[in-house]
């Protein structure tokens, strides 16, 4: 498993900042406007805006002095360890790991807003960490831990651990593949915290495993459509900030849902539709694949803007992505005009779906 850094964010950095920067500059303008020979008579006045701009920039010049000290702040997860700055702790000796919210408060402009920390216990202390202004954002910060933090196999159910790789699957006969699926639906019904537990856990580490159970779970599509939409998106998030798509695609092509229509299957085709521009080539194309499986013709039709997205990737300068959106739209049957005939021809002598 790789190891994945997440660096300070220069940009969220001066964002958050931007005030301490505006009184520290206005500090120095209020400098500017003193006159030195009125400084030699000792009057209040006098004395009123050096000493206010002396104020602003010391106080202001020692937050923004910390804060770019910061930018050298780094956060890294590996499979054997978490390490925060240059202090490393073993997944073995942590424990509580979870992203917590804590509510500030300004009373000067009376705005209350949510900071957030990586919360963790190692041994006997308590770490708490602000990640506000890292790379990442509060819920991959989430993925991360989940993806990283050391699998607690002895608190799930021991039965999950013996399910059947998908791969395996393929390869009974029938009589014994139905006995499977009939075996695994039954488990999963009886232990469903088990069941969300171990998926969480094992992505990577069982992801054949957690392949077969999308692929069972998909055989009961009233019972299980909602659950399987949220694993999608927690998958596909997943694999969007751990460059994991090689990894993790079979599973998503494999979480098949009978109603496309769902509030959830909205949030997971807003999700789609947004990394169709993306600049790693891997991402968008395969979301664009992804998307055949969440849209149908009345939804691109319902949703005009959809369809002009997917029209968008016909121009786009890879002629995968372009031969991918034309084939989703034409699969759905939205009037388009003709594959580039290079496109085709190089379809049938390339691997259209790989990069």
């Amino acid at each position: 498993m790789q190891t994945t850094e997440i660096q300070y964010s220069i940009k969220k950095s001066l964002s958050s900042s931007i005030f301490d920067y505006v009184i520290f500059i206005l500090g120095f303008y209020l400098l500017s406007l003193v006159k030195i020979e009125e400084l030699k008579v000792f009057t209040v006045n006098n004395y009123l805006i050096p000493s206010l701009s002396s104020i602003f920039i010391f106080f202001y010049g020692k937050r923004i002095i910390t804060e770019l000290l910061n930018f050298k702040n780094k956060i890294i997860f590996s499979k054997e360890q978490l390490q925060i700055n240059n202090n490393v702790y073993k997944w073995t000796n942590i424990s509580k790991q979870k992203v917590i919210t804590k509510k500030e408060y300004t009373p000067k402009y009376k705005i209350e807003y949510d900071e957030f920390y990586l919360s963790l216990c190692h041994k006997k202390e308590m770490i708490e960490i602000k990640i506000d202004n890292y790379s990442l954002n509060s819920d991959e910060f989430k993925e991360l831990l989940i993806k990283f933090s050391k699998s607690k196999t002895n608190s799930i159910n021991k039965s999950f651990t013996n399910i059947i790789a998908y791969e395996e699957y393929l390869e009974l006969d029938e009589s014994d593949s139905e006995k499977e699926v009939s075996r695994t639906l039954t488990l999963c019904k009886k232990n469903i915290n088990e069941l969300i537990k171990f998926c969480e856990e094992n992505t990577f580490i069982e992801s054949d495993k957690v392949n077969f159970i999308y692929y069972c779970l998909s055989d009961e599509p009233k019972k299980w459509d909602k659950f399987l939409t949220n694993e999608f998106l927690r998958v596909y998030k997943l694999a969007l900030i751990s460059n994991g798509f090689n990894t993790l695609f079979p599973l998503l092509e494999n979480i098949m849902v009978e109603d496309i229509a769902t509030k959830e299957a909205e949030i997971v085709r807003k999700e789609l539709f947004n990394q169709i521009n993306s600049t790693n080539l891997s991402i968008r194309l395969k979301t664009i694949q992804l998307i055949n499986y969440w849209v149908d013709k009345d939804i691109l039709i319902k949703k005009p803007v959809l369809t002009l997205k997917l029209k968008s990737k016909l121009d786009d300068e890879n002629w995968k992505v372009r031969w991918n959106s034309h084939y989703v739209l034409k699969e759905n049957e939205i009037e388009v005009d003709n594959l580039r005939v290079i496109d085709s021809i190089k379809a049938k002598y390339q691997n259209q779906y790989e990069i």
